[in-house]
């Protein structure tokens, strides 16, 4: 009978103890490393219909996956809540990749599922500066190197590190 008491109290308590623990739904380090840059996992990404990449991906840079990844962060909560974009490169990373900012305001609504968006054959055509919008780009310049695919219910934003400046373009 104390046997029985004991296993019920001991699950009672591991019961507690799960249901206020925080829901980890990207990988440690990328969670440490958003709290570096002052901000936190999204913890209600999935919480919507369809499928859904996860709001992170490794292998942003080419080379070794686990030496950059990108992924979606927040800071604030409900009416303040903004979401963020960051890259996470390793440690003095020389790549033309780097030369963008590492952290990017998002303000076109609630994030996509990323992955890395390859295609040497994308032009600018179409793309639009996220710093200066009415900001002529070359539309026949192409996509050298890895772009950020955000994608979710049939709209995508694809982000893209051009000459030290980040430029979108946005599908449907």
């Amino acid at each position: 009978m104390k046997r029985g008491i004991l296993c019920t109290v001991a699950g009672l308590v591991l019961t507690s103890m799960h249901a206020s623990a925080e829901v980890s739904i990207m990988p440690d380090d990328l969670v440490k490393y958003a709290e570096n840059k002052g901000c936190s996992q999204i913890e209600d990404f999935f919480n919507r219909p369809g499928p859904l990449n996860p709001p992170y991906t490794y292998g942003y840079v080419p080379g070794p996956k686990e030496n950059s990844a990108v992924f979606w962060c927040q800071t604030g909560k409900g009416e303040t809540r903004q979401f963020f974009l960051v890259v996470m490169l390793k440690e003095g990373e020389k790549h033309e990749l780097a030369k963008c900012p590492s952290k990017i305001e998002w303000r076109s609504g609630y994030p996509g599922g990323l992955e890395i968006y390859k295609n040497e054959r994308e032009t600018l055509k179409g793309f639009a500066s996220l710093s200066a919008p009415k900001k002529k780009l070359p539309s026949k310049a192409t996509l050298r190197n890895n772009a950020i695919s955000s994608e979710y219910d049939g709209i995508q934003n694809i982000l893209y590190c051009y000459k030290g400046e980040w430029v979108i373009l946005k599908r449907d």
